[in-house]
């Protein structure tokens, strides 16, 4: 083990992280914003010239093949507060989920540590949403190559050729909804009801916060705004990664979701729509065009 390694473990040891988990767009950053807003035990102070990614950590910057800079910079926001938060998009208890090669398997000996010491929060999101958004951020990136919505849906990942992108959502929120020790929240609850669910997140962290006037850290105006308050240093009032194709209005997933698509999402993902109140009848996509 490399003494990067040695050194994470040792500072875990320390500190009760708090690992925000979710499938990737699903209110990973809101959550990790909410809790810096409310909890002071969960701030980090940002200094000059760092990147915003220092006032939390993620799972994926303590893969064996990172390099040994990007653990040391995870050990240095972990040195800054005694429930630093950890993000993640794994499956419980740190496993390897289907994208690879950031989601590699942690070292062991640091995930068990992780593990031990840490209390985790998951937040799930409407699949449709979450998959329509996931494929703007992907495309944005470059990744996709020109392979349209209808086939990011469908095509299985090179790293699992038995799941799309549907099932995969479904798999990794069963996932985590099965963690009896892990509270689940929906994305929607902390948007409309944002006191009453941190305080129950709160009281499931053992999680002291603040009583403020909003509940919530101020939403930022403009794409200016939003880049001009990750300069600083200090607080800044949002981690969110910027929201794909912000120059063009927003689409909803009921946009771009095709009748067959509907039907093809509901088959992979098994009813779990319903179950989540995302969706009153298992033929909910008979109602798209």
């Amino acid at each position: 083990m490399q003494s990067a390694d040695k050194l994470l473990m040792l500072r875990l040891e320390q500190v009760s992280p708090i690992v925000v988990a979710t499938h990737p767009r699903s209110g990973t950053h809101l959550m990790i914003d909410a809790l810096r807003w409310r909890a002071p035990e969960c701030r980090v102070w940002k200094l000059p010239f760092e990147p915003l990614e220092r006032v939390y950590s993620t799972t994926e910057e303590l893969v064996p093949a990172r390099p040994t800079a990007s653990k040391l910079a995870v050990l240095s926001t972990l040195l800054r507060a005694s429930r630093p938060l950890v993000k993640t998009h794994r499956l419980p208890h740190f496993e390897r989920w289907y994208l690879p090669p950031r989601h590699d398997p942690l070292e062991p000996t640091l995930a068990a540590v992780l593990e031990r010491r840490a209390k985790t929060v998951h937040v799930h999101r409407d699949g449709r949403a979450a998959i329509w958004s996931y494929y703007l951020l992907s495309r944005r990136s470059g990744a996709l190559r020109g392979l349209t919505f209808r086939d990011f849906l469908r095509i299985p990942s090179s790293a699992s050729p038995w799941q799309n992108a549907a099932r995969s959502w479904a798999m990794h929120v069963r996932a985590w909804l099965a963690e009896g020790d892990v509270l689940s929240v929906a994305f929607a609850e902390l948007t409309t009801a944002p006191d009453d669910t941190l305080s129950r997140v709160a009281a499931r962290l053992e999680l002291a916060v603040e009583s403020r006037v909003s509940a919530l850290p101020p939403r930022l105006g403009s794409v200016h705004d939003y880049l001009a308050a990750r300069r600083p240093a200090g607080q800044p009032p949002s981690t969110a990664v910027l929201a794909p194709d912000w120059r063009l209005p927003p689409r909803s997933w009921r946009e771009v979701f095709s009748r067959e698509d509907g039907r093809f999402f509901e088959q992979e993902t098994e009813g779990l729509l319903v179950q989540l109140g995302y969706a009153s009848a298992h033929d909910w996509w008979m109602e798209l065009d």
